[in-house]
Parts: structure tokens; sequence; C-alpha cells
């Protein structure tokens, strides 16, 4: 699971070395279809009085931009409630709000709120005998059983796509993948084809290519920065620490091997 204390992306991934099949489902605007309602009940749920966490619920969340148009929102899990002669007028509104991406408050706030979801799911995985994690919106399944077969595979997409419709959420069926035995396989941008988590070729060719032009005499950080896109030199910086940071999760030494040559450039000021 992804943000919780102590889990680790590399930890998800390794759960799937090994595996002869694999199925991979992602979840369609993941946080932003956690209301409002499912953020006060978690508040509610961990002993907080009912105004104090609809208060809190109306903090973390904010109105979908589609909702802002009175003709634009999508369906009536949106709408509140028919509001009632005693309601307290300020709190009352005509559309629930919903998680935002981004936000810090959204990722431990959506685990909370779909744990019900997992613990179906995870009773789901245990009857057709495979190993289940999700981290944020990435749902992975795997089997080391050869035979396990794509219409097993596929019958287990068909009850996943039932458990995440009952509790509000929508797959996104274009990234639904069913990878079969001796196909590579990958587990939130990590190879898992072997016993251990590795950094994929693509992974370490993209971080080769930007050390080799942002030290590059004809090049480096101010002209490298402009071609690929990044609206400051800074901005480069921190991704290419960000993808180092990632890197060391998996292979320190390589890691450290990179930070080495990014630490060898001279960066403007």
């Amino acid at each position: 699971m992804a943000y919780a204390p102590g889990q680790k992306l590399v930890d998800a991934a390794a759960r799937h070395c090994g595996a002869k099949w694999q199925v991979k489902i992602d979840v369609r605007d993941f946080f932003e279809s956690i209301t409002e309602m499912d953020a006060y009940r978690v508040f509610l749920e961990r002993g907080y009085q009912p105004l104090v966490a609809l208060e809190l619920a109306r903090i973390c969340t904010r109105l979908r931009d589609d909702h802002r148009d009175s003709n634009g929102w999508r369906s009536n899990r949106w709408r509140a409630n028919t509001r009632r002669s005693n309601d307290v007028g300020p709190y009352w509104e005509k559309y629930m709000g919903s998680l935002p991406q981004g936000a810090p408050t959204s990722p431990m706030l959506a685990n909370l709120a779909v744990r019900p979801l997992d613990e179906a799911i995870a009773e789901i995985a245990k009857q057709f005998s495979v190993r289940y994690t999700r981290y944020a919106d990435d749902l992975v399944f795997s089997s080391t059983n050869k035979s396990f077969g794509r219409t097993r595979a596929t019958q287990l997409v068909g009850c996943i796509y039932g458990v995440l419709g009952a509790h509000g959420l929508t797959p996104n069926t274009a990234k639904t993948v069913i990878t079969p035995p001796g196909a590579r396989k990958l587990v939130l941008g990590l190879l898992v084809d072997g016993t251990r988590p590795k950094l994929s070729r693509d992974f370490r060719g993209t971080l080769r290519m930007h050390l080799h032009y942002i030290a590059h005499p004809k090049v480096g950080p101010i002209s490298h920065a402009k071609k690929r896109g990044f609206s400051s030199v800074e901005g480069l910086r921190q991704h290419l620490l960000g993808l180092i940071a990632f890197a060391s999760q998996i292979d320190p030494y390589y890691a450290d091997s990179c930070r080495t040559k990014l630490n060898s450039v001279v960066w403007p000021l």
C-alpha cells in the first residue's frame, strides 16, 4: 500500500517477483473518486465529533472542476442530499467535494477510505490463489502457477471490475494488462522477472542520457533543460535527484555512481 509508514515501492514490487502470470489494473481518477462523504466517514470512524469531522472533510477536499458548471456534474454520486429545514446554512453545499490530486492529506485519506475495498479484493485474490498489491491506483495480481491461464486471468479482471464499481471506483480499461509466462513483467516501473526487483533498461537509459548531456561541454544544464522542456534548470536538477533517489531503493551502488556524476556538474547560480 502506498503512502503508509514503513511501506516502500520496492516492497510492493518484490511480492510479484518470479510470477508466471501477471494482471495489472489501473483505477481512473483515483483520488478524485474519493468523495467528501468518504473523507467525513474516515474522520467520524476515528472518534471525531460530527461537526469536526465535517470541517476536516471540507478542508481536505475540493469541488471538482466539472461541478462548477451547473450542467457539468456527471452523476448523483456528487450531489448532496436534499437540504432539510434544520440544516446549518453555512455548511450546506449543492455538491460534494473530492480529494485533490497532489494534496499531502489525500494519500492517507484515500487509503483509509478504500480499506473495505482492499479487504474485498484481498478475498477475491485468495479465491483465485494470486498475490495482490495496491500502490495508490495501481492494482497488481500475480500467480507463480504457469497453468493459471488467460481464461482465469480474464475472470479475475471481471471480478475486480465488479468490486471496484461497487465501491464507487472506475477501472481505466485501456490500461488493463494480462502478461503471460515468458513476457517481460514490470511492477511500478521495476522489472520483476527475477528473484528481486531491478531497474529497467529504459530507466537506466533515461538517467544515463540526462547525465551525459548536462556534463557535455557543448550542451550543459541550461541547454539540456530547455531542450527537454523543463521550466528551469533547478527543475531539471530536482528531477534527476528524484530519479536517483528512486534508483537508490533498488540499486544503491548504481545510484551512488549517478549521484557522483550529478555532483560533478557545474550548475549555474
